[in-house]
């Protein structure tokens, strides 16, 4: 399980949380808010570029991390690192790969046709391809067969391992940051 890390705890390790606390409440809302915002940035920077690391053997969704920094409802920061819903060159959802990668899978059936039927049936409201439409699972060098026993796909962490390995250096650059914005803005 995945441990929350927050300046109050972690950070006094490298520059000293009350210090930068004390120093962020004396600034008005909006300068607040904007270098708290450039460090979230560049703690999630950090992250994004351990998971791109970690998943370099498929170099498409090592390039698909990105980051977003936005605020709650309640008027909170939030560093946001993950993949687009978009779709990699093979047509496979970035998501959907990244949570295959994360989990892994266990040994399951692939049928041919099987995604297509049912999404037809729903497209139309009604019945699947009639079950003399025959289907084969194939590739470029070979043809499977209708029916396949996947094996399954042991898991290879890559966000999670990136959060909680290389939570200190995310912590140390994001504290770097806020201090020379507040150095900045203090001079």
């Amino acid at each position: 399980m995945a441990r929350t890390v927050t300046l109050r705890d972690a950070g006094a390790r490298f520059i000293g949380a009350d210090l930068l606390e004390r120093k962020l409440s004396q600034l008005s809302d909006a300068v607040r808010a904007e270098i708290v915002r450039e460090g979230l940035a560049a703690m999630a920077d950090v992250i994004r570029e351990g998971a791109a690391r970690r998943a370099t053997d498929h170099p498409d969704l090592s390039a698909a991390f990105a980051t977003k920094v936005t605020m709650t409802q309640a008027g909170r920061a939030l560093a946001l690192v993950g993949v687009p819903r978009s779709k990699a060159r093979g047509g496979m959802a970035f998501d959907t790969l990244l949570r295959w990668r994360e989990f892994g899978t266990k040994p399951h059936a692939i049928v041919a046709g099987a995604f297509r039927r049912v999404r037809r049936s729903r497209q139309r409201g009604g019945g699947t391809e009639p079950r003399s439409a025959k289907r084969l699972l194939a590739s470029s060098t070979a043809i499977f067969g209708r029916r396949v026993q996947h094996p399954g796909i042991r898991p290879r962490p890559t966000l999670g391992a990136a959060f909680s390995e290389d939570s200190d250096r995310a912590l140390r650059r994001g504290g770097t940051v806020i201090w020379e914005r507040l150095k900045a803005v203090a001079s």
